[in-house]
């Protein structure tokens, strides 16, 4: 067994119930928050101050103590990599959940999460018999987390009801609605007669004109391509269609429903609407139930692997200080 070098400690036995089998290098430097354990030489372990530069022939464990080890703290890489995987899952399958739920919702587009993952680490293999080559072994991933939900602006297909007061928007752009906290936008163009003679939605908001909520009274409605009201024939107003710029800035606040910036809204002069059709949900079921069996499969195989570090952190507690 070498001897420690000036600035070294040998662990303690609780630094050394932390250990699991398996190394790594930090590009060379660790940062000052941790206090990893490293090897140097045949069999020896010695704990680097934080700060420390990698030199040549010493690796990390992946299992790195923490900078205040009397506290009980400890960093185990690998459990935090499999968690932020597991909650990434979780992310996923909530919202294909909810695009399954809203498969049959008119005008409802459907959700997907956008993972990010954290920064890779630069893994080493120390040199065999004590000698100080270092060979590079490849990236390590450290974990992914939810970045976005984004939603996909894609139409879907069209269904004749034979309804009159049921519009479809052909191309881009939305209903707009009148709320208590504001303009609202829907692509959901199923239209009925409120109690009070103003066109309204299936919640019961009033659905904007040019000029306003629409009184349509106990009339006959129509509607034409252009989005003008009539009632028993005579114009009544005329339905406002506008678009985004920029999709994106659109937030889901249910109902189905969409809130966006009102500086970033424009008029579309000329939409183009159908009379008795109703816009599908572009959900595709059978897509999104494959997508949630991977999602599964995933989150079971990122169980498993905390469920291996969990029974190597029981036999390291046992076994490592009877060493």
């Amino acid at each position: 067994m070498s001897r420690p070098r000036a600035g070294y400690r040998s662990p303690s036995p609780r630094e050394q119930s932390r250990l699991v089998t398996g190394s790594f290098a930090l590009n060379g430097r660790i940062p000052g928050s941790l206090r990893p354990v490293v090897f140097q030489g045949q069999n020896s372990l010695k704990c680097a101050p934080p700060g420390h530069d990698t030199p040549k022939g010493e690796v990390f464990l992946e299992t790195c103590a923490h900078a205040d080890p009397g506290r009980g703290e400890g960093m185990i890489r690998g459990l935090y990599t499999a968690c932020s995987g597991m909650l990434l899952q979780a992310a996923r399958q909530d919202v294909i959940a909810n695009n399954v739920a809203n498969a049959g919702t008119a005008g409802f587009r459907r959700d997907d999460v956008v993972c990010s993952s954290f920064p890779q680490l630069l893994m080493y293999r120390a040199g065999e018999s004590g000698g100080s080559r270092v060979a590079p072994i490849g990236k390590l991933g450290t974990g992914a987390a939810v970045t976005m939900t984004r939603t996909d602006s894609s139409a879907g297909l069209l269904q004749r009801t034979e309804r009159g007061l049921d519009v479809a928007i052909g191309g881009a752009g939305y209903l707009v609605l009148q709320t208590p906290g504001g303009s609202l936008f829907t692509r959901d163009g199923a239209l009925q007669v409120g109690a009070d003679g103003f066109l309204q939605n299936r919640q019961g908001y009033p659905v904007l004109g040019d000029k306003g909520p629409i009184a349509v009274g106990a009339g006959e409605v129509a509607i034409d391509a252009e989005g003008v009201v009539t009632v028993d024939g005579k114009p009544a107003g005329k339905l406002r269609v506008v678009t985004l710029p920029q999709p994106a800035q659109l937030r889901k606040v249910g109902g189905n429903a969409l809130a966006a910036d009102q500086a970033a809204v424009e008029e579309v002069a000329h939409p183009n609407l159908m009379a008795g059709y109703l816009e599908a949900s572009n959900v595709n079921a059978v897509r999104e139930m494959v997508d949630l069996i991977a999602v599964l499969r995933a989150y079971e195989a990122n169980q498993k692997v905390v469920q291996a570090h969990d029974h190597t952190l029981e036999a390291a507690v046992n076994r490592v200080g009877a060493l």
